[in-house]
């Protein structure tokens, strides 16, 4: 008999304890609905003239649900990303669906340690400060997440974030295997202080790893170290960074390379301009001593922005590949109108060089390529129809270099005229929201 009391006592004080709860917590269920139309004639690659534009409408749709109470936040996000006309089960006259569509975006636990504490746990989107190092890549139609533990502390004007991750591709228990080619492991810490309603400065200590092939357990890791400045007033905002990587890239040889980036803007009543550089350093095709040649002073952008950092064209959205690992330039200016405060209306200038020499010819007389790749010109803009839907679009061309026709294989005479074209409907309504 006490047993059973026992039993009761205990029941009623866990429904107690979870109506109490719930009178302090609150849902909230969003969806994002998000179709992009796009021609490419020349985007990421030169047109050559052996490929017809391509014409092609993607779609991303997501359902977002999250939960908050008094002891945690919980965060849950599924999608849906598709081409028109992709489907793998159809008929002549219609479609049934995919095989498999449907991916998990985000799924995650964040607990209130204490007053000025957190824990945040599973898949999630990250960004710091100007996103060059860690960003939420939200062109792609699938957007970025990570899988990430991260400590959180937060008291006043100061910011402290302790992120680890460690990745596998199964569970296991004979082999250890893991593609070389993705992310094995990504930490870092990150420090940010707020001086005064102005200016703000943060560092970001960064260790990223890759494995030495699939079947190894040897792990080279990459270390990045940097600092952001920041300067804010009512119509000039700067932005400056500079960051250092050592440590060994994913082939195993020793890294020493840096970049640095400067932003500045300024608001004059419905006009805003601006202008700066991204400096990445690249290896030096002059310098043949065998000390220098074993060494990577290519800088990787890691987990950064790609997009519209350094052009719509996305030229350059593998470093690598689009510099021949010479390392990059991009000096860039932007005016931006708003003709109403629902619409801007952008349009950006990028003149992209090489930083270090790439070999050209490699004869008993070398010959190294101009440095000059190419002029890009992107025009967008963004209608704010209500606070749930936006209306954007785009138009962007980019005249290149004969360096930039040569590092992409592009014979004397064949380069034709590169374009792309985007138009983006994002509707993003909130449709249910619980009482607190």
């Amino acid at each position: 008999m006490n047993i059973h009391n026992n039993i009761k006592s205990v029941f009623f004080a866990f429904i107690f304890f979870t109506i109490t709860l719930n009178i302090h917590s609150q849902v909230t269920i969003s969806v994002e609905l998000r179709p992009r139309a796009e021609i490419w004639d020349g985007y990421r690659l030169l047109n050559d003239g052996s490929r017809d534009p391509e014409f092609f409408i993607s779609q991303r749709s997501r359902l977002n649900f999250n939960y908050t109470n008094n002891l945690y936040s919980i965060g849950f996000s599924i999608q849906d990303v598709r081409i028109w006309g992709d489907e793998n089960i159809y008929s002549s006259t219609g479609v049934y669906g995919n095989s498999a569509s449907v991916d998990l975006h985000e799924a995650w636990i964040e607990l209130n340690l204490c007053k000025h504490s957190k824990l945040k746990v599973g898949r999630q989107s990250l960004a710091y400060d100007n996103q060059r190092m860690i960003a939420y890549r939200n062109w792609s139609q699938h957007g970025m997440a990570y899988n990430a533990i991260i400590y959180k502390y937060k008291q006043n004007d100061l910011i402290l974030d302790l992120g680890l991750s460690f990745n596998n591709q199964s569970s296991n228990v004979l082999f250890n295997e893991y593609p070389s080619v993705k992310q094995k492991t990504m930490n870092y810490l990150y420090f940010k202080k707020q001086f005064n309603s102005k200016f703000n400065a943060s560092l970001l200590a960064m260790g990223s790893g890759y494995v030495k092939n699939d079947s190894s357990n040897i792990i080279y890791m990459r270390g990045t170290y940097g600092a952001n400045l920041g300067y804010k007033t009512k119509n000039i905002e700067l932005k400056g960074s500079g960051y250092y990587q050592n440590g060994k890239n994913s082939k195993g040889l020793d890294v020493s390379a840096y970049l640095f980036s400067f932003y500045g803007q300024y608001k004059l009543r419905k006009f805003l301009l601006g202008a700066g550089i991204d400096y990445l350093s690249g290896q030096d095709a002059t310098k043949t001593d065998e000390d220098y040649q074993k060494k990577d002073h290519l800088f990787d952008i890691l987990y950064g922005k790609r997009h519209i950092v350094n052009g719509e064209m996305d030229m350059f959205f593998n470093i690598p590949m689009g510099t021949a690992g010479g390392g990059l330039v991009d000096v860039f200016a932007t005016i931006a109108y708003y003709p109403v405060k629902a619409l801007k209306l952008n349009i950006d200038y990028h003149f992209f060089s090489l930083q270090n020499n790439v070999l050209e010819y490699a004869g008993p007389f070398p010959t190294y390529l101009e440095k000059a790749l190419g002029d890009e010109i992107d025009f967008d803009f963004k209608w704010t129809i209500r606070p749930d839907i936006s209306l954007a679009g785009g138009y962007s061309f980019i005249i290149p270099t004969t360096s930039l026709e040569i590092i992409q294989g592009i014979n004397l005479g064949q380069n034709k005229f590169s374009s792309f074209g985007w138009m983006m409907l994002t509707v993003k309504p909130t449709i249910f929201t619980s009482k607190k």
